[in-house]
């Protein structure tokens, strides 16, 4: 959840810890002096987010999603992957922890990865974007900008007679609601029972699950724990917790809309 205070809920829900006499350390934002999340399941939602991409484009997502295993996660995407020669997909935020997870998921079913990172994105080539049937988005952003794809790029795209390639949008990121969405193409997270989302007037489905690492729970459960555990220890004394609560602080005294 991105603790920026205009993002529905937000006020509402700071204001019920600090009523309560206490905080919110939100380990989204425990970060080490260089920004660097240090517990985290975001490779584990790339990955994720990146086979649900591929499986919804072979025709072969279905709902309502069930946790398993990295195995049978695999054993899925290969099949769908196989079943549908040629797929392109591009990763952004390719060189980060969730970018990561996309990569390897897609490497080892065999898929072509294009990765774009701050260098790519710094100017977007949109229409090259649209020519891979599959992006992933795991790019953060907390700064206000263009989008990087709209419904309305899509439908002036058709009516410009420039079709486009992109079939599915697998936002790991989840940023609905934030006035720093890059891809402002839904209005509400999709679901497991409901995990796609079409957009109107549009030949394109977003994946757009804010809880993906929990559909491989051991995975992500080993993963996030073992970076965490090192930090309990440093509870209120590491300056990681620190920013944390300044953070909680911050955001409780901004006013709503600055």
């Amino acid at each position: 959840a991105q603790a920026d205070t205009d993002q529905p809920g937000a006020r509402l829900l700071l204001n019920r810890f600090a009523a309560g006499g206490g905080a919110l350390l939100d380990l989204e934002y425990l970060t080490d002096d260089n920004g660097r999340r240090l517990a985290a399941f975001g490779y584990w939602a790339g990955y994720v987010g990146a086979a649900l991409a591929v499986l919804q484009h072979a025709g072969a997502l279905q709902a309502p999603l069930q946790p398993g295993t990295r195995q049978q996660l695999d054993t899925q995407l290969a099949t769908a992957a196989a079943s549908v020669p040629g797929l392109r997909v591009l990763v952004l935020g390719s060189l980060g922890r969730s970018g990561s997870g996309a990569r390897d998921a897609l490497a080892a079913a065999g898929v072509a990865i294009t990765g774009w990172d701050v260098a790519e994105t710094r100017t977007l080539d949109r229409p090259a974007m649209l020519e891979h049937d599959i992006v992933v988005n795991t790019v953060l952003t907390t700064e206000p900008g263009r989008p990087y794809l709209s419904a309305a790029d899509l439908i002036a795209a058709d009516s410009a007679g420039r079709p486009y390639r992109l079939r599915v949008l697998a936002d790991v990121t989840c940023d609905v609601g934030s006035p720093y969405n890059l891809f402002p193409l839904y209005q509400d997270t999709t679901s497991w029972e409901q995990p796609v989302f079409a957009v109107p007037a549009t030949e394109l489905a977003v994946i757009a699950i804010d809880n993906l690492p929990s559909l491989l729970p051991l995975e992500a459960s080993i993963t996030f724990s073992g970076d965490l555990r090192g930090q309990l220890s440093g509870l209120g004394a590491q300056p990681a917790w620190q920013r944390c609560l300044d953070l909680f602080h911050r955001h409780l005294s901004t006013p709503t809309g600055s």
